[in-house]
Order: C-alpha cells, then structure tokens, then sequence
C-alpha cells in the first residue's frame, strides 16, 4: 500500500506533477534494467547496500543467495517498480473526492484523522477494491523480476508459480505438467477474485 502513501504525500505538494512523474519512471523502466541494476545493488562484496551498511559497522548478507533474504529482496525491487503506477492511480483517487465532503467534516471539527477514517478511505474504496484484485492477480502471475534475479532459488525460496510454470515447461520439456499447473493457477485465480468481488459488496462504496 505505499502507492496510497506516496500519493497522500503528493496531493498537495507543489511540483505535484514533476514528482509524479519521477515516481512514475519505474513503471516504464525496462524491467531487465531494473532487475540488474537492483541485483548488482544487492551484491554481497561490492554492493552498494551492504558498502552503506558497511559504513555504519554492519556486515550485510547475501540478499539474494540466502533462503532468508531472498524472498524478501525480490519482494522491494516488485514493491518500487509498482508503487509509482499505484501512486498515480491513488492520486487520481483522491483528487476526484469532492472537496465539499473535506471542508464540512473539518468544518464539523474533525481531524485530519478523522476526515481520512471517515471520508476520504470510504470514497477511496473503489481504487482500492481495484488495487487488491491487480495484486492478487499479480502475485499468482508474477515472473519476470522473480526470474531475472533469482530464476527461483536459492533452494526454491522465491519459486514463484509462474516460474515454476516456466521451468517445467521449457527447461524439463514436461507440457503436460506444465499445461496442469497453468490451468490450477487460472482456477484458483477466477475462485479468489470471484470471492473478492462476493465479499466487496459489504465494504465498497460506489456513493458520491
């Protein structure tokens, strides 16, 4: 959810649309480019993350040839590339609440808290429902990150079920397993996002 942060930081900054620009490069950054630039940051002698860390008398570990870290380092690199996109999403979101709504519940007395908890979330719920079902999508189909910087390993810590797919499929040869695995994951893709629509009736508001 650090879309929604960056774009709460944003709404009403000056240069709003030089930083959302900025935050937005990843998004149309090759992902080749970014995987290597982040794996080379990632390096466990030379890197520049474990030099920083160095610096503060730290020893960095091996972020992504240890089972521990692993999953974890692939999972930062996904969070920034997606987070300029969601920001922008998140943005738009906010600034098509009307500012009628913002004014009379300060007007009311209410905190800054409070008109988050209690105008601006439920207004945002649609982008939200929109950013939950991508992600859960997303995470079912992720490969290119996960297969450029860890190919799966170590020791399948990061063997996401696309790149197993992927594996099976053009490393083993074996189609039939691998055309299995394609349909489960559309299965269990259409039930979960079937479920989150079901469920998104007692909690998303279309009201303006």
């Amino acid at each position: 959810m650090w879309g929604i942060v960056v774009a709460l930081a944003l709404q009403n900054v000056r240069w709003r649309g030089f930083f959302r620009a900025l935050y937005f490069l990843p998004t149309v950054t090759s992902t080749i480019a970014i995987s290597v630039v982040w794996s080379l940051i990632f390096q466990p002698d030379w890197g520049i993350l474990n030099n920083v860390l160095k610096f503060f008398g730290i020893i960095g570990p091996d972020w992504l040839g240890q089972t521990s870290t692993a999953l974890i380092s692939v999972s930062i690199v996904a969070v920034w590339m997606g987070t300029g996109y969601w920001m922008v999403i998140f943005l738009a979101g906010l600034l098509d609440i009307p500012a009628d709504y913002l004014d009379a519940a300060r007007v009311d007395g209410a905190s800054s808290l409070q008109v988050f908890r209690y105008v601006t979330l439920p207004q945002l719920t649609p982008t939200i429902f929109y950013y939950l079902t991508t992600a859960l999508i997303s995470v079912w189909t992720m490969f290119d990150v996960v297969y450029l910087m860890t190919s799966g390993g170590p020791a399948n810590s990061t063997m996401m079920p696309a790149v197993h797919l992927y594996n099976l499929a053009w490393t083993h040869l074996e189609m039939g397993y691998a055309s299995a695995i394609a349909w489960v994951m559309a299965l269990c893709i259409f039930t979960f996002t079937a479920l989150h629509f079901g469920l998104s009736r007692r909690w998303v508001s279309y009201e303006r």
